[in-house]
């Protein structure tokens, strides 16, 4: 959120109306190249679509919103199938959770 990695509450103060940037990194810490990892926020929905990530490599998109009052949470998410499809693939996931409170 706005350049910080906030896992926990309440994160940073940010006035509302104010442009809100999610960076999404996502890192393939397996031994095995995944394709087609699909980037997703809660509140957001598809972020972006990541084609392949070799072992070891890296890849980010980013998304942004506008700052409401109060404290806000939204989960990234990143899911994709490793060889194969939803109904024959290993499924490869993990979430990330990150706030902020909107001040007036």
């Amino acid at each position: 959120t706005n350049g910080q990695d906030v896992a926990e509450a309440p994160g940073p103060s940010i006035p509302v109306g104010s442009l809100v940037t999610w960076d999404y990194v996502v890192t393939n810490t397996g031994n095995v190249t995944l394709e087609n990892i699909q980037v997703w926020d809660n509140m957001i929905g598809q972020i972006c679509v990541i084609g392949s990530l070799a072992p070891g490599e890296t890849a980010a998109c980013s998304a942004t919103g506008t700052a409401i009052e109060g404290q806000y949470m939204n989960i990234g998410k990143v899911i994709t199938f490793y060889g194969g499809t939803p109904k024959t693939g290993i499924k490869v996931k993990d979430i990330d959770r990150s706030y902020y409170v909107g001040v007036p």
